[in-house]
């Protein structure tokens, strides 16, 4: 009985990042209509929450699609969660079920020399407005060798856990997409990182901060009640195993 789903909005992306596990860019695949999407969802009545990742979902380019995604759960009283790199606005009506996942790379300078001038201004303005509208805002923070040390990796967390004061979850890049061309991160390991997160844990004024483990199985793959959705319409056992297909939507 499924209950969730993860839909791959669009490929289609206005940033170049060099460890996008889904290599997005400007240029889109040839995407499966929203319609036929929404068709396929209504044959799950116990559905109640979709998570839209991309490519970016709130692009000019992918708003619509992406807010006809959010309108269709919303009607069905479940909740959104979008995944976003903050560089585009987002308004609805409704606050309290729609959720956001804010890719942040490092500070002002790192993240703009991964993503390109100005974008984390944009990013940190559109966590502040969120926020201040009533939403749950989480960042992500993936870890890809821009940290010269365990200090300036603290100093991020701090930031996001301290000044922010939002959720932040760590995790290395995978090799997947343009991720796969990523030279492998032997500054700071794992273990290190596990270590100084649970060092902090005493502070009481640190917000949550998690590590998601190099080695661990996609969620989607431990049960039934969850699906996958790329945005050609390929059912799939993860957005980050996109390559492999099991059937089509329109099958």
């Amino acid at each position: 009985m499924v209950e969730s789903a993860v839909i791959v909005v669009s490929n289609s992306c206005n940033l170049n990042c060099p460890h996008c596990f889904k290599d997005a860019m400007p240029i889109k695949n040839v995407e499966v209509p929203t319609e036929d999407v929404l068709k396929f969802l209504d044959t799950f009545p116990s559905l109640n929450h979709l998570r839209l990742t991309g490519g970016e979902p709130l692009a000019p380019f992918n708003y619509r699609r992406t807010k006809a995604f959010v309108d269709y759960i919303l009607q069905k009283q479940g909740t959104a969660h979008i995944n976003t790199n903050g560089t585009h606005e987002f308004s609805h009506q409704v606050v309290d079920r729609i959720k956001f996942q804010v890719s942040l790379d490092g500070l002002s300078e790192v993240h703009d020399n991964i993503r390109g001038k100005g974008v984390f201004d944009k990013a940190i303005q559109f966590i502040q407005t969120q926020k201040a509208k009533g939403h749950n805002v989480k960042v992500m923070h993936v870890l890809m060798g821009q940290h010269k040390n365990l200090r300036s990796l603290e100093k991020f967390i701090d930031y996001v856990t301290i000044g922010l004061q939002v959720p932040l979850e760590l995790q290395f890049a995978t090799p997947n997409g343009r991720g796969r061309y990523l030279k492998q991160d032997d500054k700071i390991s794992e273990v290190s990182v596990q270590q100084l997160l649970e060092s902090r844990v005493s502070n009481k004024s640190i917000r949550d901060c998690t590590l998601r483990r190099r080695k661990t199985q996609c969620p989607l793959l431990l049960s039934s009640e969850r699906l996958s959705i790329d945005e050609c319409g390929y059912i799939t056992p993860c957005p980050m195993l996109g390559k492999y297909k099991w059937y089509h939507l329109r099958l």
